[in-house]
């Protein structure tokens, strides 16, 4: 397999003055390229992990004033009345699927997580999509996720070359400018979506970070988490111990 230069100009860093989260990958998938879009491969369960820590409410939600002001925002942006009108639909679907689970347990709602291969017709995808109408199934749906949860997703490398999807063949780094988030919004932490995020973080990005904090004397240094990969390729770990671990991370990080 021959060497691909891999960008982010299909997909920058998706994030707002509010994010509080962010996650790192490392690099985009062959899918998520295809997709442009973050963990776009259909058996990455990136989703479903940050849809249980949303059940289990661990996620910090935007209040319901605030979401409104971003369907607002989101409908002026795409300049479509329609898309607006959906998502407070799926706001007032998702609030409503809240209050439904509330007292239920840890493994009720992990059970509730949708299945991880796709759907294979559009009878099933239906199903699916009202099964679990508050899961952002579509690229925008997981953008306005994100918005909503205060998460900012990103990698920690902006520019590289690689074989297919193999972290183990990257070369020619080009690191995220990890500090220009960190100036725009209120992050409280990173967590590097498995080791090679936080192995290429620690190797690029810990002294642009040192050099960030010594020209901010006084500021608070955002710590780093590495968490266990959401890729299909982390067989070993199953999706409700992937969920409690990312749960344990942040809920020690805000303590």
């Amino acid at each position: 397999m021959e060497y691909s230069h891999v960008t982010h100009e299909d997909f920058g860093p998706e994030y707002d003055e509010k994010s509080r989260i962010l996650i790192l990958g490392s690099v985009p998938s062959v899918k998520s390229r295809e997709l442009a879009f973050y963990y776009g491969h259909p058996q990455n369960r990136f989703w479903r992990v940050l849809y249980l820590l949303k059940k289990r409410g661990c996620l910090e939600t935007q209040t319901s004033s605030e979401q409104g002001k971003e369907t607002e925002q989101r409908a002026e942006d795409t300049g479509n009345e329609d898309t607006g009108k959906k998502v407070k639909a799926g706001v007032k679907m998702a609030e409503g699927a809240r209050e439904r689970d509330k007292g239920a347990g840890k493994k009720a709602e992990v059970a509730t997580a949708p299945p991880v291969s796709w759907a294979r017709s559009a009878d099933q995808e239906a199903s699916l999509r009202e099964t679990f109408p508050d899961f952002p199934w579509s690229r925008e749906e997981k953008r306005h996720f994100l918005h909503i949860n205060r998460i900012a997703a990103w990698d920690t490398i902006s520019e590289c070359d690689i074989k297919g999807s193999s972290d183990a063949s990257i070369k020619n780094v080009i690191p995220s400018d990890i500090p220009m988030l960190l100036a725009a919004c209120p992050i409280r932490v990173i967590l590097c979506n498995g080791a090679s995020s936080y192995r290429y973080f620690q190797k690029y990005l810990t002294s642009l970070l040192d050099d960030f904090y010594r020209e901010r004397p006084g500021s608070r240094r955002v710590p780093v988490r590495q968490v266990p990969s959401t890729s299909p390729a982390n067989a070993a770990w199953s999706l409700e111990d992937l969920t409690g671990a990312w749960e344990q991370a942040i809920v020690e990080s805000f303590r």
